[in-house]
């Protein structure tokens, strides 16, 4: 049985484009500092701001 394909990326503010799930959970774990800023890829780093745009997001797992 072929499984369906399913969208698992999400829009993000931060970058203005969809990202992948995972992603997401990776910066929102540095938003929340639950992990260190070398766990949040470079090109969301480079955003001033950044945890505080995901903070707000609504796909943080966290709100």
């Amino acid at each position: 049985m072929k499984s369906e394909k399913r969208d698992k990326d999400l829009y993000c503010p931060i970058l203005s484009n969809k990202i992948p799930i995972e992603t997401c959970s990776d910066v929102a774990n540095v938003a929340e500092d639950f992990h260190p800023e070398r766990f949040a890829p470079e090109e969301f780093r480079k955003v001033v701001g950044y945890k505080s745009i995901c903070q707000k997001c609504h796909n943080n797992q966290y709100n």
